[in-house]
């Protein structure tokens, strides 16, 4: 029997706290502020959970979807 590295992909959600005067401003603060997503090292390897690039206590990343798998390689 083969071995397959398989591939998909899900939607996360990003939130964080940011203090402004409107609710337009807010959201152009968090689009300037909020950081890039990277990987984190966890559960046995640096490619297995989100983490955020920025070591603030106010931002978070959520899971949105179930995982779609379309994509595979084998190994």
């Amino acid at each position: 029997m083969k071995k397959y590295e398989v591939y998909g992909h899900a939607n996360v959600i990003c939130s964080m706290t940011v203090y402004a005067n409107s609710e337009k401003e807010a959201i152009e603060k968090a689009n300037e502020e909020f950081g890039s997503l990277t990987n984190y090292v966890g559960m046995g390897g640096t490619a297995h959970m989100l983490g955020v690039c920025n070591s603030s206590a106010d931002r978070c990343v959520l899971p949105d979807t179930d995982p779609e798998f379309d994509d595979c390689k084998e190994v």
